[in-house]
């Protein structure tokens, strides 16, 4: 709890609806209300009501006008700040869920801005997903990522789910995310085994497992952009990061990443039409 002098004189000022108090009031609410839904992995930005999504000072105003409430016109007995704490955490827990209710038809609607808020938190998470499971192939995130996401627009724009909070919301998705990740494996497995021997100059003798197939994605290899080969080419073959194959070919990393990303979808898609 912040130096206020004495918690008494406080409250005693919040009754007296004194705006300096509440003003000070607003600050502290909005940091026991970050750290709640921090502990419970709630999303504060998934939020909204009848006339569309809501910004997080908009749920912090109303999470101190039902504070307000309880203080002055309801005139209950604060004890101490953990009973003002809890006291702040039921209004919040009563705001957060009738607003990601509202939150979460907006999605089923197919709400542009809902959607977009809905991808921008959880594409972060997936980032961070994949990179503690170490996922080697960097080119298959996207991929994995957008069917995921589309699987979860399906299921929601279907009226076939329902979620109390945004942690539900949250596991359901990663547990779609990871069921394609096993899937993408098992589907692109054989392919890519083919075009990383490629890609890494291993001799006939090596591939002669993969009859004609070696020989054909050499050809279509040939067939890609310069740009293209030599990307594949450097970060196979000689083991250069995008990072380092970006600056010598004065480009930013995220171009060279996508110029990759690209190639090797186009030889994928060759070999399984061959």
């Amino acid at each position: 709890m912040p130096d206020i002098g004495n918690f008494e004189i406080f409250i005693s000022k919040l009754k007296e609806d004194d705006i300096e108090s509440w003003a000070f009031a607003y600050e502290h609410v909005e940091l026991i209300v970050r750290n709640w839904c921090r502990k419970n992995k709630l999303e504060l930005e998934w939020i909204g009501d009848i006339n569309g999504v809501n910004n997080e000072g908009e749920l912090f105003r109303s999470i101190c006008n039902g504070l307000r409430q309880t203080v002055i016109n309801e005139n209950e007995n604060i004890s101490g700040f953990s009973d003002y704490k809890k006291k702040t955490l039921i209004i919040t827990a009563r705001l957060l869920k009738e607003k990601f209710s509202d939150f979460y038809s907006l999605l089923k609607t197919g709400n542009d801005r809902a959607w977009k808020r809905f991808d921008e938190r959880l594409r972060i998470y997936a980032i961070k997903w994949f990179s503690n499971r170490n996922y080697q192939r960097e080119s298959d995130i996207p991929d994995i990522y957008n069917e995921s996401l589309k699987t979860m627009l399906e299921k929601i724009s279907g009226n076939k789910l329902f979620f109390k909070n945004s942690s539900m919301l949250k596991s359901y998705f990663f547990s779609i995310l990871e069921n394609k990740t096993k899937e993408y494996k098992r589907k692109n497995n054989f392919t890519m085994d083919i075009i990383d021997d490629v890609l890494e100059g291993a001799s006939v003798m090596e591939t002669n497992e993969y009859d004609d197939t070696y020989f054909f994605l050499k050809n279509e290899l040939n067939k890609l952009a310069d740009t293209e080969q030599y990307i594949l080419k450097e970060f196979y073959m000689y083991d250069k990061n995008l990072l380092h194959i970006a600056k010598e070919l004065h480009i930013s990393y995220e171009n060279c990443r996508v110029i990759k990303h690209r190639a090797i979808k186009k030889l994928m898609e060759a070999v399984k039409i061959h």
